[in-house]
């Protein structure tokens, strides 16, 4: 069990606890629990360790133990480890998942959660670098975003390579991704057939990578990109989590282009409505003003802060009041009206408004 859990033999398990644990702070409550079951001769309650497999990963482990004593003396304590890594995996991909839909929530841009995600997932895990791709303007090909992050200098040169690539449907990891909207995994990119920047990543020594996809609306509008440097099987759960976040972001891309959209119908809105030149009032169903255009106040002589907030009664002469009356409560009713009214300017003189 013990070579299973942590590849070592019988013989080489055989040393103390703290040769075969991890820095974790956290081992240091286990070892203290130890010492006090040793002093006291009482079972501890179970904790956790991050111990160190023989080939370098970490491994989580229960340990509940217990103290053999004899003649009121500690002469040995007796353990048994259960597996957990699974299970801290989960809960800490969960954790992950939770702080990213957060971060996502709260980015102002697309851009910006793009380069949390990246950050983020790169630091909580083993990934040495992430970078993004995005549809050209024409979507003929994948261009570079700006959105990067690397955990070490060492491997900037890869992205400086990168810059001087372009990826088609089905070219690269970037472009099969594009192209079959499934995340793909290579375990080494020095040897892939299909990694054109093969060259590159060798000379930062990354070998495992993985691409994913963000869709909105059944088109994919980035593809997430992570390598490290090592040869690696693909890991279900890792494809499963970064997918799970990339969902997330074809949400907030979804949104953000509907804003976008939305401040420029009302960029076009404003802009026909001021410069129209034919008066414009817009009115609340009392009939207060709620918005003048220029081409109004040119014709009324007031300002529109003079205007706005005010009952269209202000200029109406008094002839018309009635008629106003009448006229609002057939807007209410839903009914389009065009008719001729007279009002009085600013400085006195009255005029006739067509509506």
């Amino acid at each position: 069990q013990v070579k299973d859990m942590l590849g070592y033999t019988q013989e080489e398990a055989l040393i103390k606890w703290t040769e075969l644990s991890s820095d974790n702070p956290i081992n240091e409550i286990g070892f203290q629990k130890t010492v006090k079951a040793i002093e006291t001769g009482e079972v501890q309650e179970p904790y956790e360790l991050e111990l160190v497999h023989k080939k370098g990963k970490k491994v989580w482990v229960e340990v509940r133990e217990a103290p053999v004593v004899e003649n009121g003396k500690t002469i040995n304590i007796v353990g048994a480890l259960t597996d957990i890594t699974e299970r801290k995996h989960a809960e800490e991909e969960m954790r992950l998942l939770l702080t990213l839909t957060q971060t996502i929530a709260e980015a102002e841009d697309f851009d910006s959660a793009l380069t949390s995600v990246l950050w983020m997932v790169c630091e909580s895990s083993s990934w040495d670098f992430g970078e993004v791709w995005i549809p050209s303007s024409d979507s003929r090909y994948l261009e570079l975003s700006p959105s990067w992050y690397c955990k070490s200098k060492e491997v900037e040169s890869f992205r400086i390579a990168s810059k001087q690539f372009t990826f088609a449907p089905g070219v690269g990891l970037p472009g099969r991704v594009w192209l079959s909207k499934k995340p793909a995994w290579i375990q080494d990119v020095i040897v892939d057939p299909n990694f054109p920047r093969a060259r590159f990543a060798k000379e930062v020594g990354f070998k495992a990578a993985v691409g994913i996809p963000i869709i909105a609306d059944n088109y994919v509008v980035a593809v997430m990109e992570f390598f490290l440097r090592e040869v690696r099987q693909e890991e279900e759960r890792i494809v499963v989590l970064v997918l799970a976040v990339a969902s997330q972001l074809g949400t907030l891309f979804r949104r953000k282009q509907a804003e976008e959209e939305l401040v420029e119908r009302e960029k076009r809105y404003r802009a026909l409505f001021n410069l129209s030149p034919s008066g414009i009032v817009l009115e609340d169903i009392e009939g207060n003003t709620v918005e003048v255009n220029e081409a109004y106040c040119k014709s009324i002589g007031y300002s529109p802060e003079e205007l706005i907030g005010k009952n269209v009664r202000m200029v109406a002469s008094p002839e018309q009041i009635p008629h106003i009356e009448d006229n609002i409560a057939l807007l209410r009713s839903g009914k389009t009206l065009q008719h001729v009214v007279e009002d009085i300017k600013k400085d006195g003189t009255r005029c006739w408004m067509e509506l």
